[in-house]
């Protein structure tokens, strides 16, 4: 089966930084997590375990920011901002965070 012509609204959306920024910071939060979590109870250097996990509120400070200067500027509340605030609710949702 042959895949249908590309959607331009689609390629669109590629090319929204903000599409990038959460895609990268959800990257950066499972690295930072299995890396911080690795580093301590694995290879035992505490330190810098406790650095990747401190480092996770960083990231979603710069994930807050960044979704807040694209609505500032005329941005629109739709999926992608919908999916960050599905994985922020989660853990709150289930009595983890």
């Amino acid at each position: 089966m042959r895949p249908g012509p590309v959607r331009l609204d689609r390629m669109d959306e590629l090319n929204n930084p903000v599409v990038w920024t959460i895609a990268g910071c959800e990257i950066g939060f499972w690295v930072l997590v299995l890396g911080g979590l690795t580093l301590r109870y694995v290879l035992r250097a505490r330190r810098a375990g406790m650095v990747a996990l401190a480092l996770v509120p960083v990231l979603d400070l710069v994930l807050i920011v960044a979704v807040a200067l694209d609505l500032f500027r005329g941005g629109e509340v739709d999926s992608r901002t919908g999916w960050r605030a599905s994985t922020w609710a989660a853990p709150s949702c289930s009595g983890t965070g």
